[in-house]
């Protein structure tokens, strides 16, 4: 998955995902050196879910990158 653009705040369709359920995101071991800077700057943290989205804030400066990332569901 790409967090593309990343808008304030950033909807991004993670099918499965429940109101409820938990898990975590996180940047793919593939992302590259200025990937990495990007998101440590964008200061990215989840804001919220519901069925199939996930909310996330970006409370420092935009990405000018796209920012690989995996979506964990547990159970």
């Amino acid at each position: 998955m790409l967090l593309a653009g990343l808008a304030r705040p950033c909807h991004i369709t993670v099918e499965g995902l429940t109101a409820d359920a938990n898990g975590s995101i996180s940047i793919a071991s593939g992302a590259t050196s200025e990937q990495r800077v990007s998101v440590r700057n964008a200061m990215i943290s989840i804001a919220s879910q519901s069925e199939n989205t996930l909310i996330l804030n970006c409370d420092g400066k935009k990405p000018a990158v796209d920012i690989p990332a995996v979506v964990t569901i547990l159970g």
